[in-house]
């Protein structure tokens, strides 16, 4: 330690308590949100929005990047100079952090009609809330190293602080999916079911390899007993831990409701960070193909009391890749999840240029 050390920096290498840990990791989600939104709907509001020339809108994003470069060594030489009772890195969080959401709201205001002023509006927002980003986001880092001296204890730290910013970019990709589909209303589409704690895996990805050994189900549902054409489900899953880390599934649905049969078959990745203690998150990635079936012509057809409909004049069968991800955290005592499985929106079927029925994300969190 130096002389010019934070009254408050820790001088030993003592472990560091996991609310700590915890509210040093939250910290992160916010600027990961942020960053992540301004990502997924900055240009597309600057273009679609505000009107702005594409060219011109383009423009703003390169020149705030360049602005970024320039202003994070200026800002992390300032900081590392501030001596306060306070410490070096607090004021500057606590004074740009009001600012920077005001900034972060005024990026979203059409304040004129007018081209090039819309351009000047934009390009002052956007070099200043980079600059108070930078202001409140690059002090935060640097204090990991000031909290603990500990190797372990700053891996540790890093670990809560990326679980949190992954955790903020998959809030803001929600957003993303919630808006697109914010103008449709559907009914159920995939199979429910009543316990989720024994086929945790089919939903979340992220529980795959979460036990000491390999896990193993299969599951078989039919309601509405002695209701003819009652849905029917299926469901096998595996998974396993590989190595330390890393967790392996595979998982196949059969769903039957009617003229209508869906066939799933997805493979599972997971990723466990160790957060300290018995405390661990997992991130976890789900890919795979969805067969869909509907007999329109063999088994609807004859019943219609119209059977000139042409859209009920063949069967329908269609094969659609898909993808989903999900997070878990997990202790000995509980666990928190969060998941969409299925990411990629398809039509069931397409007849004159009208859909009928589309693929929909489905959204779980579990308990």
């Amino acid at each position: 330690m130096d002389d010019h050390s934070d009254p408050f920096q820790p001088t030993t290498h003592s472990k560091l308590k996991f609310a700590t840990k915890l509210a040093y990791g939250v910290g992160d989600f916010g600027p990961a949100l942020v960053a992540n939104v301004l990502i997924f709907f900055l240009l597309y509001f600057l273009i679609n929005v505000a009107g702005l020339d594409p060219g011109l809108a383009g423009s703003i994003l390169l020149i705030a990047n360049v602005w970024d470069a320039i202003n994070d060594p200026i800002i992390g030489v300032l900081t590392d100079r501030t001596r306060s009772q306070w410490g070096r890195r607090l004021p500057w969080i606590i004074g740009g952090a009001i600012p920077f959401g005001i900034t972060f709201f005024l990026q979203w205001i059409v304040p004129v009609a007018n081209q090039w002023l819309l351009f000047a509006y934009y390009i002052a927002i956007a070099l200043l809330s980079n600059t108070l980003y930078t202001i409140v986001n690059l002090p935060y880092t640097a204090l990991t190293a000031e909290l603990t001296q500990d190797y372990h204890e700053r891996t540790s730290l890093n670990g809560f602080r990326f679980s949190f910013s992954l955790l903020g970019g998959m809030v803001a990709l929600g957003l993303v999916l919630a808006i697109g589909f914010l103008s449709e209303v559907s009914a159920q589409q995939d199979p429910h079911y009543t316990q989720y704690m024994y086929n945790m895996s089919v939903m979340n990805p992220a529980y795959a390899g979460s036990k000491e050994s390999l896990s193993m189900g299969l599951l078989y549902r039919k309601q509405w007993v002695e209701i003819e054409d009652a849905p029917t489900t299926a469901t096998f899953f595996g998974h396993s831990p590989v190595g330390k880390n890393v967790g392996l599934g595979l998982s196949v649905v059969s769903d039957k409701i009617g003229p209508v049969e869906e066939n799933n078959v997805y493979a599972d990745f997971s990723y466990t960070l160790q957060l300290g203690g018995e405390h661990k998150l997992a991130l976890g990635l789900k890919s795979g193909l969805t067969l869909h079936n509907v007999d329109l012509l063999s088994e609807v057809y004859n019943t219609l009391p119209d059977p000139q409909d042409g859209v009920f004049g063949q069967d329908v069968s269609n094969s659609y890749f898909n993808f989903g991800t999900g997070a878990f955290y997990y202790t000995d005592k509980y666990y928190l999840g969060i998941s969409v499985p299925n990411m990629l929106k398809a039509k069931h079927l397409d007849f004159n240029g009208r859909s009928y029925g589309n693929e929909s994300s489905h959204y779980f969190f579990t308990g």
